[in-house]
């Protein structure tokens, strides 16, 4: 992001993005491509999208962990959407990866 995107952001996501380590990073990057990679594989019907929705699900724990850590009073819909609709999406998927297996849509790869 460019430093004036940023400067718009409210001071708590301020401190989100700018204050990130390495390891809140990668496991943002994991929760953000393995949901999409896994919804990739899950539209081609291959079982292993399943692997990919419970990398996303540790991404966003990774993720959530960070920012849980930081003491920022978030107001309510930062926390609806950087702490619960996130975790809401990886649940979500893998409920539906197990309800559209057990319906037998899916195939053996």
């Amino acid at each position: 992001m460019n430093p004036d995107m940023v400067a718009s952001y409210r001071e708590s996501e301020q401190a989100v993005i700018q204050g990130r380590p390495l390891w809140a990073t990668v496991g943002f990057a994991v929760a953000v491509f393995g949901g999409a990679l896994g919804c990739i594989l899950l539209l081609l019907k291959k079982t292993t999208a399943i692997y990919l929705f419970l990398a996303s699900m540790s991404g966003v724990a990774i993720a959530t962990v960070h920012s849980l850590t930081l003491n920022i009073n978030f107001g309510v819909g930062e926390i609806i959407g950087i702490i619960i609709m996130p975790t809401i999406v990886a649940v979500f998927l893998i409920w539906y990866f197990q309800y559209v297996k057990g319906k037998g849509w899916l195939n053996a790869t």
